[in-house]
């Protein structure tokens, strides 16, 4: 697949938090997993919240709401969690493939290689990145 024109924008609500080492270091879960949907829950929960403040009947969606369902991730915000032992959240990948997108769409219109191929190269390189820069903030 070779790119042709230009490539669409992606829109999406992006948070990043830290996981300071407690007790849920002594459990089963990965605590970077159940802070990062702990995140994208309150997210929107908060949205409905403030629709329902403005007048807007519970159960139905306001604009707030309806505005964080329209995002491509399915209403989810995509949360950068890093632990403090230097763990990384789940959404780290698709974070590193939004943000991959536009330097492989430009490359690939450029020099009409294949769009997949190239956007894996850019996210490699950028999970390289944030992987390093964990474990240097870590030491």
């Amino acid at each position: 697949m070779t790119c042709r024109g230009r490539a669409r924008p992606l829109r999406t609500a992006l948070e990043g938090k830290t996981k300071a080492p407690n007790s849920d270091y002594h459990k089963n879960e990965s605590p970077v997993t159940v802070r990062q949907a702990e995140v994208a829950r309150g997210y929107l929960k908060r949205a409905t919240r403030i629709d329902k403040l403005n007048g807007h009947p519970p159960g139905s969606y306001g604009p707030m709401a309806t505005a964080f369902n329209k995002k491509n991730t399915g209403g989810r915000v995509l949360v950068f969690v890093m632990g403090a032992f230097a763990e990384i959240s789940g959404d780290v990948s698709r974070i590193c493939g939004i943000i991959a997108h536009k330097p492989a769409w430009t490359h690939a219109s450029y020099y009409n290689d294949d769009y997949k191929r190239t956007k894996g190269m850019y996210r490699t390189r950028i999970q390289k990145a944030r992987g390093s820069t964990a474990h240097h903030g870590w030491a």
